[in-house]
């Protein structure tokens, strides 16, 4: 027996956009939609809705209007020291710049959102510093992130197998 992981959540969101809004161009920025990704000028020049992973809040354009930060909780899930940082950077970065911004929660109680929504950067810092000075996270540490991809597994395998070998040399 074989099982594979299936990612469908951004597929099912596109899903349910284009039944609610039938006539709309959505267009997809994410891993799975590369070519989108790369020619992403001329398909936000074809698209009305931009629906799109953490890379797609890259973008920097004017036509741009909402952002949406779809169930936050998940988000926060993530096992990155600096994932609440990236959020609140890239949704204070939003709001400066007159893009509206809504955020999906679950935890409507949260310190990330007080900051956020009452603009108090300084309890932000002061929060973030402590836990990264508790868990010897930068700048209080040093942490070095691996990211090895490719389409073949076996590449993946042979890329790590050297990697191990330099590192214990």
């Amino acid at each position: 027996m074989n099982i594979e992981p299936v990612w469908v959540w951004i597929q099912k969101i596109e899903h349910t956009l284009t039944g609610l809004f039938p006539h709309a161009r959505i267009v997809r920025i994410d891993t799975d939609s590369k070519k989108k990704w790369f020619d992403r000028e001329e398909s936000l020049d074809h698209g009305d809705i931009l629906l799109g992973t953490q890379m797609a809040l890259t973008i920097r354009d004017a036509r741009i209007a909402l952002i949406g930060f779809l169930l936050l909780d998940t988000e926060l899930t993530i096992p990155e020291y600096d994932i609440e940082e990236r959020i609140y950077i890239q949704a204070s970065y939003a709001i400066k710049n007159g893009v509206d911004v809504m955020i999906q929660t679950y935890m409507q109680q949260s310190p990330l959102l007080d900051d956020l929504l009452y603009w108090n950067y300084k309890s932000f810092l002061r929060r973030t510093l402590e836990e990264r000075k508790k868990y010897g996270y930068p700048p209080f540490g040093e942490l070095v992130y691996l990211w090895i991809r490719d389409i073949q597994k076996e590449q993946v395998q042979d890329i790590l197998a050297k990697l191990v070998n330099k590192l214990e040399i």
